[in-house]
């Protein structure tokens, strides 16, 4: 027997495997949400710290609003909730430096004591969640370049104000950061300077997310 026609047995024995897994709709809603969760991970560590704030520019966002954008169903939410599980792990899945749980330098950010993600710009994180809860239930499964827009808008808007809510929440009572007004703001901080970032993150997540929907159609 050839080196060829093993490998060719060799494949014919795992499809119908492959084909159950792709049948099950619980099993591909999983692996796809780990697969959207790893390539929000991924562009995460495009990071570029900025010194006049602790919140750094990164790929994070284009991987949040590709996956509201293009996931079917309910894989964006499983996305950000894996995303935030494995983050928790301490797998090296944040845009930070720190220490992850148990003192494991995994390059995440800090993990408190009760299990729960920590730190100034963590707003965002629980924003990605919730923006995909949002866009999921009013946006549905409608992909017109319209609808297309106005969820990476509602991504975008929520994760801005769970972010900026929660940097103003932490860095308040330490020092006195308002929420508007002057360059220690929250918004001066963790919202203005990543406007035009964001836009063209999203401009981008809608057109890879677009061709992605007509490569499948």
């Amino acid at each position: 027997m050839s080196t060829q026609d093993s490998i060719a047995i060799n494949q014919n024995d795992f499809a119908p495997s492959i084909q159950k897994i792709r049948d099950n709709a619980i099993a591909m809603d999983i692996i796809v949400g780990i697969g959207g969760a790893l390539l929000i991970g991924i562009l995460s560590r495009i990071s570029i710290p900025l010194w006049f704030t602790v919140v750094p520019f990164t790929g994070q966002t284009l991987g949040v609003v590709g996956c509201v954008i293009a996931m079917k169903r309910y894989r964006a939410i499983l996305s950000m909730t894996f995303y935030i599980l494995l983050s928790m792990a301490g797998l090296p899945l944040l845009a930070s430096d720190q220490t992850g749980w148990g003192g494991i330098s995994w390059l995440t950010k800090p993990v408190s004591e009760q299990g729960w993600l920590a730190g100034p710009t963590i707003g965002y994180i629980y924003g990605f969640l919730l923006a995909s809860i949002i866009c999921k239930l009013v946006i549905g499964e409608r992909k017109s370049i319209r609808w297309m827009t106005l969820s990476a808008f509602i991504t975008t808007l929520v994760i801005y104000i769970c972010g900026v809510y929660w940097l103003h929440h932490v860095l308040n009572p330490i020092y006195g950061t308002p929420y508007f007004g002057g360059p220690n703001s929250a918004f001066a901080l963790g919202c203005w300077p990543f406007l035009i970032g964001d836009l063209i993150k999203a401009m981008l997540g809608i057109g890879i997310s677009r061709s992605y929907i007509k490569s499948k159609n």
